[in-house]
């Protein structure tokens, strides 16, 4: 079997935005563990803007503990979907928790 797929969504700010939904954590909650405001992350979830790349390996350490996956497969996963060459389906939830 291959490496697991935890992005599926067209853009960064889709992605951040599931993958956030998936830790079930909000954006007030999520902000000062990255230190961002829930304002900034909103506008990185609504493609209004980009981060910067000190905020997005911020974010995906966070998120990736959440989840319990490998920071580097959620980078790496971030960065197909920055180039347009994200072509996985996103998994159901479940799926995620069996690949611990």
């Amino acid at each position: 079997m291959g490496r697991p797929h935890y992005l599926g969504p067209q853009s960064l700010g889709e992605a951040l935005q599931l993958l956030r939904r998936r830790t079930g954590v909000s954006r007030n909650d999520l902000a000062p563990l990255v230190q961002l405001s829930p304002g900034a992350l909103a506008n990185y979830e609504n493609d209004v803007s980009v981060p910067s790349a000190v905020a997005l390996r911020r974010l995906t350490w966070v998120i990736a503990e959440r989840l319990d996956c490998e920071v580097s497969e959620l980078w790496e996963q971030l960065g197909e979907v920055l180039d347009g060459t994200s072509e996985a389906p996103a998994p159901e939830l479940d799926e995620l928790d069996r690949s611990s």
